[in-house]
């Protein structure tokens, strides 16, 4: 799997990310119920506790697990389909070696 690939399943799912957001915006959904308060924030977000006093962890954290969760799955699909590519492979030799065979036969 190449790095162009990787940077181009990132920028979909930024992109991706971005207009959720920004249908939820236009949706008015009240936002998360968490702790008695009420955040504007996507349901997956957690609330931290810091310095005593609770709100929505940082932007920072939540991309990078939104993006290693991506990533996560870019890498499997990435294995996927290399299976994919090597039983392609060993089902193109066979085929050949079965045409020389009928090939050989006439």
């Amino acid at each position: 799997m190449s790095k162009a690939s990787i940077y181009l399943g990132i920028l979909i799912c930024a992109l991706s990310l971005f207009s959720c957001g920004l249908r939820a915006e236009e949706e008015g959904n009240g936002g998360v119920k968490k702790y008695g308060v009420t955040y504007d924030i996507a349901e997956d977000r957690e609330v931290v506790k810091v310095g005593g006093v609770y709100g929505p962890e940082g932007l920072d954290r939540y991309m990078k697990r939104k993006f290693d969760s991506m990533i996560q799955k870019l890498t499997e699909l990435g294995e996927k389909i290399d299976k994919i590519e090597s039983r392609t492979q060993e089902m193109q030799s066979t085929v050949q070696q079965l045409v020389r065979k009928v090939n050989d036969a006439h």
